[in-house]
């Protein structure tokens, strides 16, 4: 399950108490930073530094794509949500959720 957080939050707090609850049933959760926050840095030097909504669902399909998923469950909050309801490429193995 990709959790993505919303901004200016951090992933660390804000997933802590429903990842422990969907790891318990089973789910393993990755909770990614977006661009931007943490400790993120680009790995290359042409790399369009924005935070478009368009950018960071990149992001989201090359994390899945790195993490070689198929397809995943997603959720997200805030800046996190949009990203997580149109742009995750088409591999979200069900509806995804945004509060």
């Amino acid at each position: 399950m990709i959790l993505q957080h919303g901004w200016p939050f951090s992933p660390v707090g804000s997933y802590a108490e429903v990842a422990s609850a969907l790891a318990r049933r089973g789910y393993r959760c990755y909770i990614p930073y977006l661009r931007g926050h943490g400790g993120t840095r680009f790995l290359r030097a042409d790399t369009l530094r924005s935070g478009e909504q368009a950018a960071l669902g990149a992001d989201l399909i090359a994390f899945v794509d790195a993490l070689r998923l198929p397809r995943a469950l997603f959720a997200g909050y805030d800046w996190g949500g949009p990203v997580t309801l149109l742009r995750h490429g088409g591999r979200s193995a069900a509806p995804a959720w945004s509060p």
